[in-house]
């Protein structure tokens, strides 16, 4: 009888994997399904090498013989055959001629800080999938879900819990990819109340990034891909999550996650080439209003979202509920 426990045991992913990393107890590369460059990430277990994929994995980890499965395009008995037969050979990601993959960015932090950021965010985020697997209480998953962000989104876009040092202060890590390398990473903490001008108390000092990244940068630029139609640019990260989730499969989500940052055509514009709509919401204040005029400068052909007041999509969220947001978006044009 073959022993499937003792395959995924016996066999590991990175020695049949080429072009691969350490970071930290990790090992990341090329995803041998659909390329890239460090998309790919193999962590060991006491039941065997898994692996995870940002584009293709299903926003979980997976055992050898799911890889062997998807390599082969075989099922579960011919991929165990396969792998009791000692014929597991590693099959690089066909390039497709069709769709090429987009340029390198003129500049990306270097290759010691990416190091370093990649070792980071991937402690972070398997601390929140660990509390997401064993059913663990953790305020930090609690606050996400209260912006209606769920399991799903976080493994998505790879958010994580920082416990604090490290260049970084504690609190929810926010990662930006895009093309295989971090450009920044961001993490939300708890904040100082303050109260305005107007009386209002709000928050201040909310975010930090990681020293060295590169903070000008599109976040979920790697959403626009071929067949995009469609792209909702929105004020931060995680209105960019939570709205993501209402709008068609043709459509992308993205931010500068800051009221004062508007993208570089130079750098960015052509992600934008074969997008037929762009629609821009910025929250109702005046820095918000004055990205809004920033955005329509640069891009005239894009159009406004329905104003939401002085709030934003996830205040709106809390507010209206699922039935709002999509009745929000769909009043904007966006269908």
């Amino acid at each position: 009888m073959i022993d499937t426990n003792q395959i995924k045991r016996s066999y590991k992913i990175s020695e049949h994997t080429k072009n691969l990393r350490q970071v930290g107890r990790y090992q990341v590369g090329p995803c041998p399904l659909c390329g890239g460059v460090d998309r790919f990430t193999i962590k060991p277990t006491d039941e065997g090498e898994v692996w995870f994929c940002r584009n293709c994995g299903d926003d979980r980890y997976h055992d050898v013989i799911e890889l062997v499965k998807r390599l082969n395009n075989c099922g579960f008995i011919e991929a165990i055959n396969i792998l009791a037969g000692g014929n597991f050979t590693y099959t690089p990601a066909v390039d497709r001629q069709d769709v090429p993959l987009p340029p390198k960015l003129a500049e990306i932090p270097a290759q010691s800080w990416q190091d370093k950021a990649m070792a980071i965010w991937s402690a972070s985020h398997e601390r929140l999938i660990e509390s997401l697997n064993c059913g663990e209480i953790n305020p930090y998953l609690s606050w996400l879900m209260n912006r209606g962000i769920t399991p799903k989104e976080v493994r998505k876009f790879g958010l994580g819990y920082h416990p604090g040092g490290a260049g970084l202060a504690r609190g929810i890590v926010i990662p930006a990819f895009f093309n295989g390398d971090i450009l920044y990473l961001k993490v939300r903490k708890r904040g100082q109340k303050k109260v305005n001008k107007a009386g209002k108390t709000v928050l201040y000092d909310k975010y930090r990034q990681l020293a060295g990244g590169k903070s000008n940068s599109l976040f979920n630029a790697d959403s626009i891909k071929p067949g995009i139609k469609q792209v909702v640019i929105v004020e931060g990260e995680f209105d960019a999550i939570v709205v993501s989730r209402f709008v068609p499969s043709n459509t992308a989500v993205v931010t500068m996650g800051s009221t004062s940052q508007v993208p570089e055509f130079t750098e960015w514009g052509y992600l934008f080439a074969a997008v037929e709509k762009m629609f821009i919401y910025q929250d109702g204040d005046k820095s918000g209003q004055k990205a809004l005029l920033k955005w329509v400068k640069m891009y005239p052909y894009a159009e406004k979202l329905i104003p939401l007041g002085n709030g934003d999509p996830t205040d709106y969220w809390k507010a209206q509920g699922y039935q709002g947001m999509e009745r929000w978006l769909k009043m904007s044009g966006v269908t």
